[in-house]
């Protein structure tokens, strides 16, 4: 059993010392991640939270889980490894504030491009025309 996981690292597998290659950025996933976790969260929470009746604090419920979700993916990708302590720290968590930004205006132009869609097609779909 040793003997498998000792001829793992040594076909190609990382250890914890080691670091992954620089080739991509990590930024594209954890949009996509903290996006994704953005629409889960809201659809599981929704029934709970909308009984707050507090607009901030549902809110605040909304976009934790997709902040952490974001600021877990960056943390432990190879972004700025250069950096280490309290400054990669409040650097990612500036970064995964940033994300987020990003998603929720992602979600914003779906939202308002699906009811461009709906509006222009679906609306009158059901509809003869002769």
């Amino acid at each position: 059993m040793i003997k498998r996981f000792a001829l793992g690292s040594e076909l190609g597998g990382l250890d914890d010392k080691e670091q992954p290659q620089r080739s991509q950025s990590p930024v594209g996933v954890c949009l996509l991640a903290c996006f994704v976790s953005l629409a889960l969260a809201y659809l599981a929470a929704r029934p709970v939270v909308s009984r707050l009746h507090v607009w901030w604090a549902e809110l605040l419920i909304y976009l934790f889980a997709p902040t952490l979700v974001t600021f877990i993916t960056l943390y432990r990708s190879g972004w700025h490894r250069e950096l280490t302590g309290a400054a990669r720290t409040l650097s990612v968590i500036l970064f995964s504030g940033v994300i987020m930004g990003g998603a929720l205006l992602l979600a914003v132009i779906f939202i308002i491009l699906g009811s461009l869609i709906y509006s222009t097609f679906v609306d009158g779909f059901a509809r003869i025309h002769y």
